[in-house]
C-alpha cells in the first residue's frame, strides 16, 4: 500500500491531489469477536482472556477499534494532512513494527 501511495502521489501531486492510505491492523469489531468466540471455546477459554492474550503483544495493551481506524482517515483527508501525502498509516496500537 506504501508504495502504491508512494507512486500515485508522485503522479498525482502536482495536480493538487494527496494520496495516502491507512492499514489497519487487526481491528475488534464483530469479526475478530466472532473468531476470538471460535478461539475461546477451541481453548476451554473466554473471550476476554483471547483478547488479553493477544492485546499482551501489543505496545498500547489493547486492539484499535472501528472508530480509531476511521479517525486516521479523517485525519488524513482533512486540511490537518495538507502536507502530508505518499504515506500510508498504520493503525494497529502498535501491534507490528518494520
Amino acid at each position: 500500500m506504501l508504495a502504491m501511495a508512494q507512486n500515485l502521489a508522485t503522479e498525482y501531486g502536482p495536480l493538487g491531489i494527496r494520496v495516502n492510505s491507512v492499514a489497519p491492523g487487526q481491528v475488534w469489531g464483530d469479526t475478530l469477536r466472532g473468531y476470538f468466540g471460535y478461539l475461546a471455546q477451541q481453548e476451554d477459554a473466554t473471550v476476554e482472556d483471547i483478547y488479553e492474550r493477544v492485546a499482551a503483544g501489543i505496545d498500547l495493551r489493547k486492539l484499535p477499534e472501528p472508530a480509531d481506524v476511521a479517525a486516521a482517515v479523517l485525519f488524513l483527508a482533512s486540511d490537518l494532512a495538507r502536507a502530508v501525502t505518499g504515506q500510508c498509516l498504520d493503525v494497529n496500537s502498535g501491534e507490528y513494527h518494520h
